[in-house]
């Protein structure tokens, strides 16, 4: 179809929902701003015609109108089903910041190309709760490039009706600006109060007084699964496995769901709990630390400061140990990154390169016999590659899919990829929050290692000091210097950590100018480019692959870029 042979759309329904914790009681739902929309359409028909959906609707997937009919309100679902053929944009996101609603951001799109005319929410605040986004649409309307309709406003587009709609909106910025203050104040006296504030650590249980207390037995079973880390030095597979016979679980959130779940304990979750500061008294939240040995009578410590301080500098060694290597160079030739690829549960297919150590690295021996600068990558080819469900407890176990069966999808998708001034303006505003919000990640990641470092630092004293102790044995001196040669590396390396952290931002802000080149022509540069370049790419455009089937394979596109795929 023709630019001239488009049909304008007089108005469409816009619905949102902020998905921003504490903030559901104070809104309707969604299908009560439809209710009230189409009931205002209704009595206004004279005036509006809401258009019904077309063929190639971009506001909503397969995926959204599954979860429609599964809703737990039967009313609700019915309402979807019944307006279904109408247009109506449903999101599902907060307005607090500009940019960051991927179906506002292309209903403003369409409003500017001039293929949408109007727009009718239940209220203004459903459409912006901050100044950039309302300023963009006042300038719209003032422009005559929109109309605006609400259910519980009377807007009208002269002077003093923007001036009014000016002024919603200031007043929903300040209230969403004070809610967020208010939690950010509660939250640090909470925390000074060492109150849990629903966060979960294995195994403490949260108390009458809202305080961690511990949770027995299974407090006593990772306090021996870390004496096994500590004294033993076993495997984190090995501990798993033991905490798993004695029926220790773990509480965790589910991705899909407002609701905690329990599972079998795992390798890489036990990672994560060995040089948490908390298990020795010290509880970190966000920007504010406060030592529960001091104030709390009910916290009891797992381990002691010397332990913890022991599976740091373990943590640290292993960050420099051959598996870590080995796990580097395995990366480069998984095109498809490790973890992108799941299933419908969120389990991940593991990438394998069967025969790698004995067939192919045999091969590249003899390869480099006559071409001393070959790598494995001269030597691994696509079909080599491998990625398999070994999970039991999936659905897909033993589902297998080579490498080029997943490339011919990914550049399927690409094929649809289109960028324009418009697209380009929505993605440079959504990367810039982006870049923030990975700011705000830095900055966490940042105050640990500084916590680390600062312990560190305190141990290299300690032991510079006991150096200077007259009359050492050579033995003594020995291990002192061995002592003090580690911790100036651990140092070093928890600097190198913290500047490579604070150059994030500038990396990240490279790998968008990288980004800029492939966008438009994304499905040529990916035919020509590396496994690790096409990696690069995937973790640029998708948040994850889903396979429900060998047949069905669903893209997760980030959320700031469903707009450039048509």
């Amino acid at each position: 179809m023709s630019e001239e042979e488009k049909k304008v759309i007089p108005y469409v329904i816009y619905v949102r929902k902020s998905t921003t914790k504490g903030s559901g009681e104070q809104e309707k739902s969604i299908p009560d701003q439809i209710e009230a929309c189409l009931n205002y359409a209704e009595q206004h028909k004279d005036e509006m015609d809401i258009m019904l959906k077309p063929e190639d609707f971009i506001f909503e997937t397969e995926e959204d109108l599954l979860d429609e009919d599964a809703d737990s309100n039967p009313t609700h679902a019915e309402l979807y089903q019944k307006t279904r053929h109408l247009y109506i944009i449903k999101e599902q996101a907060s307005a607090k910041d500009p940019w960051a609603r991927p179906k506002w951001n292309r209903l403003i799109s369409l409003i500017k190309k001039g293929e949408i005319k109007g727009v009718l929410s239940y209220s203004p605040d459903r459409q912006s709760r901050n100044m950039v986004d309302g300023g963009h649409l006042i300038h719209l309307a003032h422009n005559y490039l929109v109309k605006l309709k609400y259910t519980n406003f009377s807007f009208d587009n002269n002077a003093g009706g923007r001036m009014m709609l000016w002024i919603w909106f200031v007043f929903s910025k300040q209230y969403v600006d004070k809610m967020t203050e208010d939690s950010q104040r509660g939250t640090r006296s909470s925390v000074l109060a060492w109150s849990t504030l629903g966060n979960f650590k294995y195994w403490y249980k949260e108390s009458a007084s809202r305080t961690f207390t511990p949770f027995y037995p299974h407090f006593h079973h990772l306090q021996k699964a870390f004496q096994m880390k500590i004294r033993d030095k076993k495997s984190n597979s090995d501990i798993a496995d033991w905490l798993n016979d004695v029926g220790f679980l773990k509480l965790v959130k589910d991705a899909n769901v407002d609701w905690w779940r329990l599972e079998w304990v795992n390798a890489s979750s036990l990672a994560r709990i060995w040089t948490d500061p908390f298990y020795y008294g010290i509880y970190i939240y966000w920007e504010t630390t406060v030592d529960l040995r001091e104030v709390s009578d009910e916290y009891e410590p797992m381990i002691t400061k010397e332990e913890h301080e022991e599976l740091l500098q373990r943590k640290y060694e292993n960050k420099r140990n051959e598996y870590s290597k080995i796990k580097e160079e395995n990366k480069q030739f998984y095109a498809v990154p490790k973890g992108m690829l799941i299933d419908a549960q969120g389990i991940k297919f593991n990438p394998s390169i069967p025969s790698k150590n004995k067939r192919h690295k045999k091969n590249l021996t003899i390869l480099q016999e006559t071409k001393p600068d070959a790598d494995l990558t001269d030597i691994i080819q696509y079909h080599h590659i491998y990625y398999e469900m070994k999970t039991d407890k999936s659905k897909l176990h033993n589902t297998r899919f080579k490498y080029s069966e997943l490339e011919k999808m990914i550049v399927g998708k690409l094929s649809k990829l289109r960028v324009g001034s418009d697209e380009y303006e929505l993605f440079m505003n959504a990367h810039r929050m982006m870049v923030e919000r990975i700011n705000n990640e830095r900055l966490k990641e940042l105050r640990m290692h500084q916590m680390n470092l600062w312990t560190f630092v305190k141990r290299k004293n300690d032991w510079m000091t006991k150096s200077l102790v007259p009359n050492l044995n050579q033995e003594q001196e020995e291990l002192i210097n061995k002592k003090l040669d580690w911790i100036k590396k651990t140092i070093n390396y928890i600097q190198q950590e913290m500047k490579r952290l604070e150059e994030q931002e500038e990396i990240e802000v490279a790998k968008f100018l990288d980004f800029k080149k492939i966008l438009n022509n994304a499905k040529k540069y990916y035919a020509n480019a590396s496994l690790e370049q096409k990696a690069k790419i995937c973790n640029m455009l998708f948040d994850n692959i889903v396979v429900h089937s060998k047949q069905r394979v669903v893209f997760k596109v980030k959320p700031e870029l469903e707009s450039i795929f048509k």
